[in-house]
């Protein structure tokens, strides 16, 4: 012990030696003392106290920082210095700074604030190229003009079509392979973590560039150097004349079979504030998915899965507070779905002896009301930086349902179900999240706080009729009344302390997590009632005492649940400067208890502790090609609910029992990628991510080959593992970026392991699936001029699924498709929208999902008093072919399920747009 102790210490003396030699800077910024904004090309100059130059500097502007106006020089010793800096069309200032410490490394200054000097420069206006994309530096610029829109276009249409972007269909965005973790609108956070609100409702046409970097966050700016806490960020810059003042664009549209859409935007900017409001009233599946699919970006996951009809408003609103870093925004949203689901689905378990088949027929009405609010207040001075956000969300669900199946064992029909049903939610939850970081010098403080709470009141009612083929077991009816009641609540804090040695840091700290759920879930069999009327299922007893006899104790349960974690950790980092190299190391010691109170019909007490060691390691490195390698691993305990002693049959042909021998899971990871931005607007990069889970929780299947009755228990198996990569190039392929292509290349393999039997058997079998998957998504892309753009894709994915059971059969099925797009600029201010695709899946298990469809759509568009007003007509699916349906295989069986969708409609709209700009005050 003594001799690692020695070690230790002799390390960190090293370290401390190597900081004494570090260089020292002072960073800064210079800004206009009137607008704030930062002023590029200032002469700044650093001396002593007493008059004497040490250096010299011009400002310059930085992606990375966020911001314009920088400078950076270098500080000989410790001591006070002056920082003076003038600017051609203002007069100078300075400010004062001191360095206390050699393990400063950088000492940020306060901002310079220079005045306007009597003359002020004519504005000067650049225009931009064609060129869709360059690379500046680590930063991705895309040009919007670039791109062939349709009048009326929102920014997900922009974005769908960025070289090297996939933009899925709940708003996630990646670029040339990367998940992009914020959206900002000209360098603000103005959705505040919500960037759907910003690609449905912000027009496209009020965008200039978009650029895409690594940004530093508050503490890296606070600090003056990398902290370790940059995010990957799409900035969207707007042109000029919407960055301030009003605008706003009103649409209004009917169609064929009784689609209609109706949607207003508003947005008014200012230098310290943005004001956001926008409604939208429609039944076309919120049709940002039928963009998807205008766009030719569809495939069979993506389509619109049954009759959405929506109405939402909002109101967002952003006021700076000082500088750009801080500020108060607010996000409210109330919101109003009516959704009309249908499905089909085929199944397949595997089995020895036979496999089971599942057919389900389902119908279900869901009706919400929601409302959300999300408060943030950011601050970054000098000395520190916090940000805290307040979240609160009310829902109101109702819900009808209808489904009808049946079970077989090859081709004898075992047993079937009908049942009708209803349900009301209703559910509000609050949370409190904040972060602050205090500067001590070179050092840094963290506190950390987290709160949270949600409440659920559920009631359903459920009328079951079970039959089976069986003559021996009687048909069985059952009307069932679930009052569920169920409240979380968490509380966490953190504290850790960063200690600076130049190049390298060390981060110590504690945090302590602490969980509360309750849950009462009782049962109510509503046909035992004396009396009850067997034509209503959702009428409860006129008195207490008769519902209390009709509870089904077996079925009932409460339970309360207590996690609590105490968590030691201590992070290494250092940086390599000559070639971009950043190492983090991550080592939490975590010391977890959990207690579970579970009452159904007796009391029960489950508890388990345990230490975990849960290390993480991640290593990036590199210039023009950027490489990163990571690795975790980390342990949790199961679900204790699932470790009582329990049988569950409220549905009988569905048995559930738990099991008190379920072990702890291990989870292992390891992920590589490299990714390069190159000349020609090239994009390139390579993913590949191994998962592994020791002790993961199956589900382990007994089937009664009499009855059809499936009963199903946790168990703990090892063997579990997948791994996937894929290929992404993107780059114009002449000159003049006439011609582009963009190509995406998956592949993976998934191993799982899984327990299923037959009740005549004396033990599960182990179940071996090997599946793999290979697919591809490439378009080519032909932009003669601003007035013509055609697109020829196509995609594929293929699908062979193999088991080690002597009688499994190999299943080999796939999905493809090939499309044209194209965008033609007509006579009289027409443009013309349109695509053809084929859609194409083989090697289904039922025959009529081997199918191919062709979806046709187009959109003709004019635009009238200058641009103002346009008219749209848009067709979708003239063809009446789309259709929905999903696949999808583990170690259990194989699941085919088709979705009803939106029917092929016309619909005619307009729309009126508008901005505002303030007037010029003229010079004197």
């Amino acid at each position: 012990m003594k001799r690692y102790s020695f070690i230790i210490l002799m390390l960190l003396l090293a370290c401390m030696a190597y900081a004494q030699k570090a260089d020292h800077y002072v960073v800064g910024r210079v800004v206009d003392n009137i607008t704030g904004d930062g002023i590029v090309g200032a002469k700044v100059i650093l001396s002593r106290e007493d008059g004497s130059q040490i250096a010299t500097a011009v400002t310059d502007s930085s992606e990375y920082w966020n911001r314009n106006g920088l400078y950076r020089l270098k500080i000989p010793d410790k001591g006070r210095y002056v920082v003076r800096a003038s600017c051609v069309g203002y007069s100078e200032d300075s400010v004062r700074v001191a360095l206390h410490s050699l393990r400063e490394t950088d000492i940020v200054a306060e901002d310079i604030l220079l005045p306007h000097a009597a003359h002020v420069l004519r504005e000067v206006t650049v225009r931009a190229t064609k060129v869709k994309m360059v690379m500046r530096g680590d930063t991705l610029i895309y040009n919007a003009d670039a791109f062939n829109l349709a009048e009326g276009s929102m920014l997900d249409a922009l974005v769908s079509r960025l070289p090297g972007c996939q933009l899925t269909k709940d708003g996630r965005i990646y670029v040339n392979g990367k998940y992009v973790e914020s959206l900002l609108v000209n360098g603000q956070d103005f959705f505040s973590g919500s960037p759907k609100l910003a690609l449905e409702n912000l027009p496209a046409y009020t965008v200039s560039r978009i650029k895409v970097f690594d940004r530093a966050g508050a503490s890296s700016r606070m600090m003056g150097r990398d902290m370790h806490d940059k995010q990957y960020v799409m900035d969207v810059k707007l042109k000029k004349e919407y960055s301030v003042g009003y605008l706003g664009n009103i649409e209004a549209g009917a169609g064929t079979d009784r689609r209609y859409l109706s949607r207003g935007f508003g947005m008014r900017f200012s230098p310290m504030s943005r004001l956001l409001a926008f409604a939208n009233v429609n039944n076309m599946n919120n049709d940002a998915t039928a963009n998807m699919i205008m766009d030719g970006d569809w495939d069979s996951a993506d389509a619109p899965q049954g009759l959405l009809a929506s109405k939402q408003a909002g109101v967002t609103y952003l006021h700076t507070l000082g500088n750009e870093a801080s500020f108060f925004a607010t996000n409210n949203l109330l919101k109003h779905t009516d959704a009309d689901n249908q499905t089909a689905t085929n199944s397949q378990t595997f089995l020895n002896g036979g496999d089971k088949y599942g057919n389900i027929a389902a119908w279900s009405r869901d009706k919400q009301t929601s409302f959300l609010t999300k408060e943030v207040l950011k601050m970054l001075k000098r000395g520190w930086n916090t940000e805290n956000t307040l979240f609160l969300q009310y829902d109101r669900t109702k819900i009808w349902n209808k489904t009808h199946g049946e079970t077989l064992l090859g081709s004898r029909l075992l047993n079937g179900l009908l049942t009708q049903g209803r349900q009301d939610n209703t559910q509000w939850n609050l949370s409190y999240d904040m972060n602050t970081d205090i500067r001590l010098y070179a050092d840094m403080l963290r506190v950390k706080l987290s709160g949270s709470y949600d409440h659920l009141d559920a009631k359903s009612f459920n009328a079951n009729h079970f039959f089976y083929h069986d003559s021996s077991t009687p048909t069985d009816y059952r009307n069932n009344y679930r009052p569920m009641m169920r409240e979380n609540a968490a509380m966490g804090a953190d504290l850790s302390y960063l200690y600076s040695l130049g190049k390298t840091d060390l981060r110590l700290g504690y945090s302590f997590n602490h969980e509360y759920h309750n849950t009462n879930n009782p049962l109510f069999r509503l046909d035992r009632v004396m009396g009850a009327d067997s034509s209503r299922y959702d009428v409860l007893p006129s008195t207490t005492l008769a519902l209390d006899e009709a509870i089904d104790t077996k079925n009932s349960y409460r339970s309360i649940d207590y996690a609590d974690e105490h968590v030691a950790y201590l992070v290494f980092y250092h940086s390599w400067p000559s070639f971009r190299g950043d190492l983090s190391v991550h080592l939490p010691v975590a010391f977890s208890k959990k207690w579970l109170h579970y009452d159904r019909g007796n009391h029960q007490d489950v508890n388990r502790s345990r230490v975990f060691f849960n290390p993480k390691m991640t290593f990036e490195w590199g210039r023009k090609w950027r490489w990163s390698l990571g690795a975790t691993m980390s342990s949790t305990m199961p679900d204790l609910v699932s470790m009582a002693d329990y049988e569950d049959d409220a549905d009988p042909l569905h048995i559930r029992r738990g099991n008190r021998t379920l072990k702890d899971l291990h989870h292992y990871d390891v992920t590589w990628s490299t990714r390069h931005g190159g000349t020609l607007q090239s994009l390139f990069h390579v993913q590949w991510g191994f998962h592994q889970t020791d002790h993961a929780v199956a589900w382990s299947l007994t089937f009664d080959e009499a009855n059809g009755v499936s009963t199903v228990q946790p168990v703990s198996v090892n063997g579990n593992w997948h791994t996937d990569a894929s290929v992404g190039y993107s780059r114009a392929l002449d000159k003049a970026s006439r011609w582009s292509i963009d190509n995406q290349l998956t592949a993976g393999y998934n191993h799982n392991i899984d327990m299923a039997t037959v009740a005549s058997s004396s033990s599960s079998i182990r179940s071996v699936v090997s599946n793999w998957q290979a697919g591809d998504n490439v378009k080519l892309t032909w932009r003669p001029n601003d007035g013509y753009e055609l697109s020829l894709h196509g995609a594929g994915n293929y699908f062979y699924i193999h088991g080690e059971r002597s009688d499994f059969s190999d299943i080999h099925a796939g999905n493809y498709s090939l499309g044209l797009n194209a965008f033609v600029s007509l006579p009289c201010h027409f443009q013309l929208s349109t695509d053809m695709t084929m859609y194409a899946r083989r090697g289904y298990q039922q025959s009529e999902m081997n199918t191919t469809d062709w979806v046709w759509n187009a959109e003709l568009t004019r635009s009238f008093v200058k641009g103002h007003l346009v008219a749209k007509l848009q067709g979708f699916d003239f063809l009446r072919q789309l259709s929905n349906t999903s696949y999808a295989v583990n170690a259990q069986g194989r699941t085919e399920t088709w979705h009803n969708s939106i029917p092929r409609y016309a619909m005619l709209s307009l729309s009126w747009r508008f901005n505002v700009n303030p007037k010029k005050k003229n010079a004197e």
